[in-house]
């Protein structure tokens, strides 16, 4: 009968512990990347929301502000005013004369109401369509404009009386547009269209209201307005 041979049980002291030291740098390394990885898109989201803010601008109580045009304006008390994110999730936006077809590349950035809709503002940034090198900014401007114009003549019910000027907003050279709208000799509305270049688009801002007094108001507060670059 072979002999049986014992059994070479070692102790390995310590083996536990070192067992429980490697699973917990392994834990740590693995909780550390995902917070890592957490962060990082947590930076690239807050990122994105900074970039939103900045090209779209955002309101601080009945001022909007505009980092990338460098412009801020404040609305008279009595205007509801609803910013890009607003405008895009609410359904009964006003037709404002000119600015009814949509296009992708047109961006509006805020609506500012009155009561029952009396005075309507809207400010609306749309890219520059590809130019003959040789056209100056002012002559894009005044084909934009005059868009505009064949646009609120076409589609209008009333007798239209157009005058276009040169202004300017802070030290911004605007050209503005301002359109009355006479039934049977009365006036019923007018409609007030600032435009004018920066960064290679074009920022049109128009007033439409029914209440002169309210509407002189907003266009107070536009004209009012600052540009800070």
């Amino acid at each position: 009968m072979a002999e049986e041979k014992p059994e070479n049980n070692i102790s390995r002291k310590g083996s536990g512990l070192s067992g429980l030291i490697l699973f917990s740098l392994i834990s740590f390394a693995i909780g550390f990347a995902g917070i890592y990885f957490l962060t990082q898109n947590w930076k690239k989201k807050d990122l994105e929301i900074d970039k939103e803010r900045i090209r779209l601008g955002y309101l601080e109580g009945k001022t909007y502000v505009n980092p990338w045009l460098g412009w801020e304006i404040s609305f008279p008390p009595q205007m509801s005013v609803l910013d890009h994110k607003e405008i895009s999730n609410w359904q009964r936006l006003p037709q404002i004369s000119g600015f009814e077809n949509e296009n992708p590349e047109f961006t509006k950035l805020f609506l500012a109401l009155g009561e029952a809709f009396s005075v309507i503002c809207l400010a609306r940034l749309d890219a520059i369509e590809q130019q003959p090198y040789w056209q100056s900014h002012e002559r894009i401007v005044a084909n934009a404009q005059e868009k505009f114009r064949q646009s609120i003549i076409n589609n209008s019910n009333f007798e239209c009386f157009v005058k276009v000027t040169e202004t300017t907003i802070d030290h911004l050279p605007f050209k503005l547009m301002e359109v009355i709208f006479v039934q049977n000799e009365e006036e019923q509305k007018r409609q007030a269209i600032y435009s004018a270049i920066i960064n290679d688009f074009m920022l049109h801002i128009t007033v439409v209201y029914y209440n002169p007094a309210g509407g002189s108001l907003m266009i107070d507060a536009i004209n009012e307005s600052r540009f800070f670059k």
